[in-house]
């Protein structure tokens, strides 16, 4: 499948490049021809010293001095008839070929400068008409012709080397990647142990199995779009191309993100997944909110920045409220409020960092759902979003790796509020297992409350 995955990314970019190419022959061939002389010019051979009078002699002479390159034959038509060809055997051949004729007098009947493929009995050919004016009732136009079959075999090429190229990586990437893979296995294995109940015989291999199984349903979505229209790809459209090649790379975007967030999750267990430092919040949510706004055309407050410093991991907590920003803006329109801020609660000595909006809001059964991996709520609430379903649960674990929870505040139809709280105390506040390897899993840290109201 991946193999699939890199050639088909691999002839989406051959056949771009090939476009490249062809436009590349038509403006030289068309630049040719505009150097080629009128049926009006006044010429004089160069061979005989007289002066050429006639349209035939003016296109023998030209034809006879303009040498093609390798590959190209230049002609001349007369009211839509082949009149004259340039000297050799391939120029002859093309002149008597039904199929080249055809394509030229279609592009001729087009009444301007035109370009097109043909397909002759030699092979694929490029056709460049540029029409010239001879000032009587006659219709004059030079054509050129260049053979592209050599263009087809690097699109070929290209493709083969950057799926071959790509299958090394990827060779690469898994062989150096398996120890930590090994490691991540074992990781899921003692906490499926201690989440599910089961022996640890057996927790791991339900766990793994549960993980590889949701992630390759979410990645089959994907790969499915690229191979259904990648298959369907009509090569001679160059806007059709264009099209496809930028859906494939936008796929690709997507089990790329897709990836990361599996990454950080499998990752939230390490003792190196917060790198603590003094954090001034109120500046901090200041920051996030300005980041916050290309998110969306929404009506973005800061409704408060208590000037308060904890232990945290700064860029742990923009990465949290920077998803909870991005799932408020995939359920809410432009008319709609999205508000950040922070607050201390002195009873149980903890810092608040909220999002708060006014959109479609989460149903009571959702609300704890919601929170688990590859989960998205149902019709009627916040609907189905286009999200990969892994931001919630990555936010939970950010805020539970801290000593915290995230707590939901909403009604349907009237807007949510989603809130990290982390303790003020984080000395003692950041969990154990976040500090030192092999730490043992802890209950969720995620809490749900209806109805809406303002945490401050």
């Amino acid at each position: 499948m991946c193999a699939l995955i890199l050639l088909a990314a691999g002839t989406a970019t051959a056949l771009v490049e090939r476009d490249r190419i062809i436009d590349s022959i038509d403006n030289s061939m068309s630049q040719q021809l505009r150097d080629f002389p009128t049926p009006r010019a006044t010429l004089v051979d160069p061979g005989t010293g007289e002066v050429l009078t006639t349209p035939d002699e003016i296109f023998a002479v030209a034809l006879r001095d303009h040498a093609p390159e390798q590959g190209e034959v230049f002609f001349a038509f007369v009211n839509g008839q082949l009149r004259q060809q340039s000297a050799g055997t391939e120029a002859a051949s093309l002149g008597r070929d039904p199929a080249f004729v055809e394509a030229a007098q279609s592009l001729l009947g087009e009444g301007g400068p035109a370009t097109g493929t043909a397909k002759t009995a030699t092979g694929e050919v490029r056709v460049v008409v540029h029409p010239i004016s001879g000032g009587d009732e006659n219709s004059y136009a030079w054509v050129g012709v260049r053979d592209i079959a050599d263009v087809s075999g690097h699109v070929y090429d290209a493709a083969l080397a950057f799926a071959l190229v790509g299958l090394v990586g990827l060779l690469l990437f898994a062989a150096a990647g398996w120890p930590l893979v090994g490691r991540l296995l074992r990781t899921l294995g003692s906490v499926g142990g201690h989440a599910s109940g089961l022996p640890l015989t057996f927790a791991p291999l339900t766990l793994q199995r549960q993980v590889l199984g949701d992630a390759g349903h979410e990645l089959r979505t994907p790969i499915t779009i690229m191979r259904g229209h990648l298959e369907l790809l009509d090569t001679g459209d160059r806007s059709e191309v264009a099209a496809a090649r930028s859906l494939v790379l936008d796929e690709l975007d997507r089990m790329g993100r897709l990836v990361d967030d599996l990454s950080t999750l499998a990752t939230a267990d390490r003792p190196d997944f917060l790198r603590v430092a003094p954090v001034n919040v109120g500046l901090l949510v200041k920051d996030i909110a300005e980041k916050a706004r290309s998110l969306g055309t929404r009506n973005w407050l800061v409704e408060s920045s208590e000037d308060v410093t904890v232990t945290a991991d700064s860029q742990r907590l923009t990465q949290a409220m920077l998803q909870l920003a991005d799932n408020a803006v995939r359920h809410t329109t432009e008319s709609d409020t999205i508000a950040l801020g922070t607050s201390i609660d002195q009873v149980t000595r903890s810092v608040h960092l909220w999002v708060r909006d006014t959109g479609t809001g989460v149903a009571a059964a959702d609300s704890e759902r919601i929170f688990r991996r590859f989960e998205r709520a149902g019709e009627g609430t916040r609907g189905k979003g286009s999200g990969s379903g892994l931001g919630l649960a990555i936010v939970a674990a950010i805020a539970k790796a801290h000593g915290g929870r995230v707590v939901l505040y909403s009604t349907p139809g009237v807007g949510a509020t989603f809130t990290v709280v982390i303790p003020l105390a984080n000395e003692t506040g950041i969990r154990d297992d976040a500090r030192t390897e092999g730490g043992g899993s802890r209950a969720s840290h995620v809490r749900a409350v209806s109805p809406v109201r303002a945490v401050r």
